[in-house]
Formats: structure tokens, C-alpha cells, sequence
């Protein structure tokens, strides 16, 4: 955490003390020593940061580890590669009891957060594209591009009346918005997209011509309005070199950080074949920096390397 520049003096690292200076209010921020500067400094997590956790089915030891299985972590544990970030090896004990939240736990596996939203959505959305089910992280080959023609069908989410609602389709690989519609009422308990419910932003499909080639991450997410969106408010959103975690934060007034609901999937020029594949059986493909994780039924594991 730092402070704020000023003309004579640079941003400098906040000081504290355990005992007798508090940090700041920031994103779990602690008061840690540093060898560095030889000082108590305030610490905070950062935005597009992930805290370590183990592989699914072990459970977490925020404690740093050797190379070896074993090495530095107390018994019944192993060092292991965290989930979030390969290259930091933290301590794991294995637990199949152990219960995953969704669409939490998919959102973060896929890196979505924390690198394009800050939070996962309450519950998952449900669509269809022209009659199709499009499932949580499903890839979607090239060849079945006719059937994001259309705008998809939302269904599976109960809303509130009293409220209005936002809901928008961002290509989180090329900073596009794809899709805004805003101030959605909601009647019966059911978003009302008719006609008369006006775009902000017209639907687009994906454009897998568009650089960078490989994969297009597309997320969808519904966020629940604290209050009406005025129209220069929605004049000032960019359909182009649009970053969804920087909206979310400029306009707090209006939307909750955590989105009501949400859904993602990817598009790609890439074929792969399934047929044969078991469950468990799995290739990868390496495009734009990240690996893909193809298992029986499509589905993207982002992964930066």
C-alpha cells in the first residue's frame, strides 16, 4: 500500500506498527515486516491476484514449501503446486469430504476471477443459443458459430420485481462488449427482455476473426440495479478496450460488485475431436498464453503461463 505522490515527495510504502498503527482499509491488508526497508509497511492483496489455494480435494496450508512432497510442511501434508499459481508451492493435505461451491469454484479454475471480475457470480445463468444449452465453460467449436446469431435466451434466475436489472456479454480476450442491456424490469419474478426493452450496446456474435486468434472467452453476467442507470451514464460505456473489473468499480452507485448471476463460455478456431475420449482423458492446446483443458465434454481451463 502506497501513499499518495506529491510534488516534492514520491509514493512512498504506508508504515505501520502491530502494536500501535493500524493499516488502512484495503483488500486484506496487514501490517508485515519488510527485510527490505527494515520496516513494518501495509501490505494488500492484489486485484488481479488469486489466493493460494491447493488442488481440488486438498485442503489449503497457507505455508510456502520446498521442491520435495514433504519438504517443510507438518505431517499428513504435501507440498504441492497451488491451483492459482504454479510456480508457488504451498502445503496440502488431501480430504474428499470437501464440497465446492458453484459457479464459484468454476469462475476461479478458469482464472475469470480474479483476472476479468473481482467476484463470481451468486448463481450460475443458464442460456440457450437458438434452442441450444450452453453449458458453464463449455468450448465451442468454430464450425457452430451460426448459433450465436442471435442474442441468447436467459432462463433459471428469479428476480425481483421492485428491482431493475443489467445484463451484459463482454469478449473478455479482446476487451469487446458484446451485448448491454440495461434498467431490464422484471415481471413475475422473470427478467422482461422484450422489444421494448432497449439495447444500449445491439448484440453481436463473437468475431473470431479478430486478433488475438485462437480462444474468445465470453462472459455473461446479470447484476441487480441499486438504482435506474441515467443515459449519459450508459453514453460514457465503450464497446471497445472495455474492462468489466474497472466498470464494476466506476459505477458502485448503481451495480453491486458481486454480479446476481453469471455464465461463460469460449468460442475457437481450434477443431478438436472428442469422440473416444473418456471422462478422465484430456489434451491440451496452447494459444494467446493460455492453456486450454479440453475434457470429454469442452470445457476451458485457463491457465496464464
Amino acid at each position: 500500500m502506497m501513499s499518495v505522490s506529491t510534488i516534492l515527495h514520491p509514493s512512498r510504502p504506508l508504515l505501520c506498527h502491530p502494536e500501535v498503527k493500524e493499516c488502512p482499509e484495503g483488500r486484506n491488508s496487514q501490517c508485515v515486516f519488510s527485510m527490505k526497508s527494515f520496516n513494518y509497511i501495509c501490505c494488500q492483496d492484489r486485484e488481479d491476484a488469486d489466493k493460494p489455494m491447493c488442488p481440488k480435494f486438498y485442503e489449503t496450508l497457507l505455508m510456502t514449501c520446498g521442491d520435495n512432497v514433504d519438504n517443510g510442511c507438518p505431517k499428513g501434508y504435501r507440498c504441492m503446486p497451488s491451483a492459482s499459481d504454479e510456480n508457488l508451492r504451498i502445503c496440502c493435505k488431501p480430504n474428499h469430504s470437501i464440497t465446492y461451491i458453484e459457479p464459484e469454484t468454476t469462475f476461479r479454475e478458469n482464472k475469470i476471477v480474479p483476472l476479468v471480475l473481482p467476484n463470481a457470480p451468486v448463481v450460475q445463468l443458464n442460456i440457450t443459443f437458438m434452442g441450444r444449452k450452453i453449458e458453464l465453460a463449455e468450448l465451442v467449436d468454430v464450425t457452430q458459430i451460426e448459433i450465436f446469431d442471435e442474442p441468447p435466451q436467459v432462463y433459471g434466475i428469479n428476480t425481483d420485481d421492485n428491482k431493475m436489472y443489467t445484463l451484459i456479454l463482454v469478449d473478455a480476450t479482446t476487451g469487446t462488449v458484446n451485448w448491454l442491456v440495461a434498467n431490464i424490469p422484471s415481471i413475475d419474478g422473470k427478467l422482461d427482455l422484450s422489444r421494448r426493452t432497449r439495447a444500449i450496446i445491439s448484440y453481436v456474435q463473437p468475431d473470431v476473426s479478430d486478433k488475438p486468434e485462437g480462444i474468445h472467452v465470453l462472459v455473461l453476467l446479470l447484476f441487480e440495479q441499486k438504482t435506474a442507470w441515467q443515459q449519459r451514464e450508459l453514453s460514457r460505456v465503450p464497446a471497445d478496450d472495455f474492462a468489466v473489473r474497472d466498470w464494476i468499480a466506476n459505477n458502485k452507485h448503481i451495480l453491486d460488485e458481486t454480479p446476481l448471476a453469471g455464465t461463460f463460455y469460449g468460442v475457437t478456431k481450434i477443431f478438436f475431436e472428442t469422440q473416444g475420449c473418456s471422462e478422465a482423458s484430456y489434451s491440451a492446446i496452447f494459444a494467446q498464453g493460455f492453456v486450454l483443458t479440453l475434457y470429454h465434454r469442452p470445457s476451458i481451463f485457463l491457465h496464464q503461463i
